[in-house]
C-alpha cells in the first residue's frame, strides 16, 4: 500500500489499518518497521507545520511583516493539527491491530481561541511564537515530563529514535551518554547536549540495535556492547571498530543486554533478553561468545525485554530483575534461571535500571517504563510501586522507553520520543563563577522561587541581592 509524502497528507482510521493488513505479517518487529515508516509520512504535515509557525511567529515579531506572519501562523497550525491527528490515527490503527488499547498523544501548544485568553492581540501573538519558537528547538520534552519535589528536569534534543541507552565513566569512552539508533551508536555531551555519532554500520530498520551497555569488569575489556534486533551481539571498541562477539544459537530478535556483577552467582556472563511478543528465553554470553539459553520461555508471561541488576549496597536480593513485554510485570530471575513475579501494576513494562548508589537522592529503587501511562515507575525493594516520573513520550514497542543512570547515580536520563530527558536532583549544577566581595563588602547573589514555563504565566522570580547600581 503506498502513501506518498505530502504536507497535506491526511490519515483515517480505516487508512492505517488498511496499511497494517498490507504488511502481511503480524511480527511485531515488521509491524514496529512499518509503522516507523507510516509515522514517518504522518509527522510530516505537523512539522511543515511548525516551520511555518516560526516564519510566521518571527514575521508576527517584526509588527510591518504581520499581514504575512498572522496568516502563516494559522496555516501552519492547521497544519499541525493535521500532522498530529494523523499520529493520533497512527497510535490508535496500530495498538488496535496489535490487540491493545489506543494511546493518546499529547498535545504540544495550542493558541487561545476564547476571548477571555486572548488578551492583547499583538501580546498574544508574540507570546505564542516565542512558545512555537521554543518547541520547535528544543523539543516538548521538557515542558511535558513531571518530576517531583527534589529533581529538576531538562530535555536534550536527539534528533531520532533513542534505543538504547549507557553511560560511560570516563576513561577511554571520555564522558557521555552512548545511544544506540537506527545503524548507529551516537554520544551526548551531557553538559552541553551536542550529539555526535560514534559508531556505524549496524543494521537498520526492523533489524536496528535494541540495546547497549558497558562492560562492569566482567569480560575485562571495559568495552561498549550492543546488541541487535536480528541477533548478534557485538562489542565496540573507543576507536569504534565493531566486532561481533556472538551471534546465532540462543539469540533471536534480542532485546535487552546487562552485564552480571563482578563475582557474583551468575558468572562471568552478559545477559541478553530475546523474543518477538510472546514468552522468551534469556540466554548467557561468555567472554569467547558461547551462547546458550540461561532462563527457558516458561518463566515469562511475554518476551523479556530490558533487564539488570542490583548494585553493591542495595537491599533488593541479589538477581536478575527483568521487564516483561506488553504485561504490568516485573520478573526476577535467580542464579539458577529461575523466576518469579516480582512486582506488578507497572502499566506496560518495557525496560528496568537501578540505582548505582542506592544511598543516593534517587534512593534504593528500580525505575521502570510504563509505556501505557507514559511514565517513570520506581519499585522499593519489597516490590511496592510508586510513580516517580510522568509526560514521556513512549511508543508502543519495545525498541524505545530506554533509561539508564551515571555511574555516579547523579542523574537519570531517559529516551522520550526524539529527547533525552535528563533527571537531577536539585542543586547538582555546577556554579557558573564565584560571586566575590564587592567594595561595600557585601556579595552578590542570585536566588529563584518558583517554576519557570516557557507560557511566562509561572510565578518564577529570580531574584539579586547585595548589588551595586544594579550590577553583580
Amino acid at each position: 500500500m503506498q502513501i506518498d509524502r505530502s504536507p497535506f497528507l491526511e490519515l483515517d482510521h480505516q487508512t492505517v489499518l488498511g496499511y497494517f493488513k498490507a504488511a502481511g505479517s503480524r511480527d511485531p518487529d515488521v509491524l514496529h518497521s512499518h509503522k516507523t515508516t507510516l509515522t514517518s509520512l504522518g509527522r510530516f504535515p505537523k512539522l511543515a507545520g511548525i516551520y511555518i509557525m516560526v516564519v510566521g511567529a518571527l514575521c508576527t515579531i517584526t509588527i510591518l511583516l504581520s499581514f504575512i506572519g498572522i496568516p502563516a501562523l494559522f496555516l501552519g497550525w492547521w497544519m499541525w493539527r493535521r500532522g498530529k491527528r494523523n499520529l493520533e490515527a497512527i497510535e490508535a490503527g496500530y495498538s488496535e491491530f496489535l490487540g491493545h488499547p489506543s494511546e493518546t498523544v499529547t498535545e504540544l501548544a495550542s493558541i487561545p481561541t476564547h476571548p477571555s485568553q486572548r488578551g492583547d492581540r499583538a501580546m498574544s501573538f508574540r507570546s505564542t511564537a516565542l512558545v512555537l519558537i521554543s518547541a520547535a528547538l528544543y523539543g516538548p520534552a521538557s515542558a511535558q515530563v513531571s518530576v517531583p519535589a527534589g529533581f529538576d528536569v531538562a530535555s536534550l534534543p536527539f534528533g531520532g529514535g533513542l534505543d538504547g541507552i549507557a553511560v560511560s565513566t570516563g576513561g577511554a569512552y571520555g564522558n557521555f551518554v552512548y545511544v544506540a539508533t537506527n545503524g548507529a551508536v551516537k554520544r551526548v555531551d551531557p553538559t552541553s547536549g551536542a550529539v555526535s555519532t560514534f559508531a556505524t554500520g549496524l543494521a537498520t530498520s526492523s533489524g536496528r540495535p535494541s540495546g547497549v551497555t558497558f562492560d562492569s569488569g566482567v569480560f575485562g575489556t571495559g568495552m561498549l556492547y550492543v546488541v541487535e534486533n536480528l541477533g548478534p551481539v557485538k562489542s565496540i571498541s573507543p576507536s569504534a571498530a565493531v566486532t561481533t562477539l556472538s551471534s546465532g544459537g540462543s539469540l533471536f530478535s534480542p532485546n535487552g543486554l546487562a552485564f552480571a556483577p563482578v563475582g557474583s552467582a551468575f558468572g562471568d556472563k552478559l545477559f541478553v533478553s530475546n523474543g518477538t511478543g510472546g514468552p522468551s528465553t534469556v540466554s548467557q554470553v561468555d567472554a569467547a561468545g558461547v551462547n546458550s539459553v540461561f532462563a527457558a520461555a516458561s518463566n515469562f508471561a511475554a518476551s523479556p525485554l530490558g533487564l539488570d541488576f542490583p548494585h553493591a549496597g542495595s537491599a533488593f536480593t541479589p538477581d536478575l530483575y527483568v521487564g516483561v513485554w506488553f504485561t504490568d510485570k516485573l520478573s526476577r530471575v535467580d542464579a539458577s534461571g529461575m523466576g518469579t513475579t516480582f512486582a506488578t501494576g507497572l502499566g506496560r513494562v518495557v525496560n528496568v535500571t537501578f540505582n548505582p548508589k542506592p544511598t543516593g537522592p534517587f534512593g534504593d529503587f528500580a525505575y521502570v517504563t510504563d509505556t501505557l501511562n507514559k511514565r517513570v515507575h520506581r519499585v522499593a525493594p519489597d516490590g511496592t510501586v510508586s510513580p516517580f516520573a510522568s509526560g514521556f513520550v513512549f511508543g508502543t514497542s519495545g525498541f524505545d522507553a530506554d533509561l539508564a543512570f551515571a555511574p555516579d547515580g547523579s542523574a537519570l536520563y531517559v529516551g522520550s520520543g526524539s529527547n533525552l530527558v535528563v533527571i537531577r536532583p536539585c542543586g547538582s549544577a555546577e556554579p557558573y563563577c564565584t560571586a566575590k566581595t564587592n567594595s561595600q563588602g557585601c556579595v552578590p547573589a542570585i536566588g529563584w522561587t518558583g517554576t519557570p514555563d516557557v507560557t511566562g504565566t509561572s510565578d518564577f522570580v529570580i531574584r539579586c541581592d547585595n548589588v551595586l547600581e544594579l550590577k553583580a
